[in-house]
């Protein structure tokens, strides 16, 4: 009895001391927060990071054959900003497509019989599935309505042998199991390919898939 009452003693004397009391209070605290981090790694479930293949590469196998398809495409050039719509149905009787053009004198999108700065390396939907089949995506975000959106960079000279050294970010939209939307920055191939180009986005929406 008489020990702990030297030791509370001793204790009590050394708290007096405004700079051994600080030094006690900061020997308190980092005891607190090395436990509150011990328990906290240690009591947390672990996530296991190790994936399979089949869970961090994706497969297109399963791609609709019948849709209608809405395509809006904006070219940004050094003096101008170039809007398409390409819209047409692909079924079993074939594949129509009408294109138009934006006239801003007008507001209104105008029918033309063909395109010059559209690159058609971004159109066709099974040359960009080719893309992405078997790639890693960057990241993946689930919607509430069921819509999953896959980030993918393609390396350009996998689009186009032609160039290298820089990269093709392209979104692929997905709902019960069928793409129905397609999103891609084409500006790093598009102002290599064609002179004057600043920058150039296609949006590749899908409807009426296999109706």
């Amino acid at each position: 009895m008489n020990k702990i009452k030297e030791i509370y003693t001793f204790i009590k004397d050394k708290l007096k001391n405004k700079r051994t009391r600080a030094l006690a209070i900061l020997s308190l605290y980092f005891i607190f927060f090395l436990f509150m981090f011990l328990f906290i790694k240690f009591s947390s479930p672990k996530i296991d990071n190790t994936k399979t293949q089949e869970e961090v590469i994706t497969n297109y196998k399963n791609i609709n054959e019948f849709y209608n398809y809405e395509y809006s495409i904006e070219i940004e050039k050094t003096d101008k900003i170039d809007k398409y719509l390409l819209k047409g149905t692909n079924n079993n009787e074939g594949f129509t497509q009408q294109m138009y053009l934006y006239n801003p004198k007008t507001n209104n999108y105008e029918e033309i019989l063909e395109y010059v700065d559209i690159n058609s390396l971004f159109i066709d939907r099974d040359n960009i599935i080719s893309y992405v089949d078997n790639l890693k995506e960057e990241f993946k975000t689930d919607y509430k309505d069921g819509t999953i959106q896959k980030n993918y960079l393609v390396s350009i000279n996998k689009i186009d042998k032609n160039y290298q050294n820089a990269d093709i970010e392209i979104n692929v939209f997905e709902k019960d199991n069928f793409i129905n939307k397609i999103v891609i920055d084409g500006t790093n191939l598009d102002n290599k390919s064609e002179s004057g180009i600043i920058s150039s986005k296609y949006t590749l929406i899908y409807t009426d898939i296999n109706e």
